[in-house]
């Protein structure tokens, strides 16, 4: 069954392309690096499945465009690249997590055992359901990082778009994130992560998005990530390390 398609689908912020000439089709159940440059139009495609912008051509998640049927946000989890929280406020964990849980009551209402139950099933896929009362501005980067999966799981979705969730994780930070993504993977839920590089994602992507204003090429990372590709990209030659039967692109490229 395929989850997400888009056919010649691009977004224009005036008259200005942030993002053209994309064309995928994704099952569900599979995992999707998107990578470019900073400006590439990575976090303008992730907008354009929430129904945050309009597009141009074809964008459907389950056959629906995301803009006609709003609805279809409370089917998605989302980790934007960066949350800025007031830490004056004093927010604990719970708050963070509970947050996507109460978004998605319309009318709003008051928090329900459910979902209290649904949030510590979150934190606790995430290693972190000690973390319950915990101070959200006292933790460490990685950890922040990992509270915000949480939150994004939280609802139980069927698409999750991850906007640089590695940003501030050490690396067995990184491994337990991938291993939440390949589980959510096995149960059915398909995953569009940005990331800097495949060096973490290599191991478990299904597809490889390459980005640069425009679409440069979109397949199994073994068919997308050569050093052609790359250099269309980067504009500049990267190098492609093939180990295990696994491709890892060595960006190295750490952009806002």
């Amino acid at each position: 069954m395929t989850a997400v398609v888009a056919e010649h689908m691009g977004v224009k912020y005036g008259n200005t392309d942030a993002l053209k000439d994309v064309s995928f089709r994704v099952t569900e159940s599979a995992i999707v690096a998107v990578m470019g440059p900073n400006g590439a139009g990575k976090s303008t495609l992730l907008r354009a499945m929430l129904g945050l912008v309009r597009h141009t051509g074809i964008l459907t998640i389950d056959g629906r465009d995301p803009v006609e049927h709003p609805g279809l946000r409370r089917t998605m989890g989302y980790m934007p690249q960066r949350e800025h929280l007031a830490e004056h406020i004093p927010l604990r964990v719970r708050d963070i997590v509970l947050m996507s849980l109460i978004a998605t009551k319309m009318p709003l209402s008051s928090i329900s055992r459910s979902d209290v139950s649904a949030a510590k099933q979150a934190l606790r896929e995430v290693g972190l359901e000690h973390l319950w009362n915990a101070p959200f501005h006292t933790l460490s980067g990685g950890q922040r990082q990992r509270i915000l999966l949480a939150r994004a799981l939280a609802t139980g979705p069927r698409i999750l778009l991850l906007d640089e969730p590695f940003t501030g994780m050490d690396l067995p930070s990184q491994e337990a994130f991938v291993r939440v993504l390949m589980k959510r993977r096995e149960e059915g839920t398909t995953s569009f992560v940005v990331v800097h590089d495949m060096t973490t994602l290599a191991p478990c992507a299904d597809y490889v998005l390459l980005l640069r204003g425009r679409m440069i090429a979109f397949g199994p990372p073994a068919e997308v990530l050569n050093e052609e590709n790359l250099r269309e990209v980067y504009g500049r030659s990267v190098p492609v390390l093939v180990h295990g039967g696994v491709c890892y692109a060595l960006v190295g490229d750490r952009h806002a």
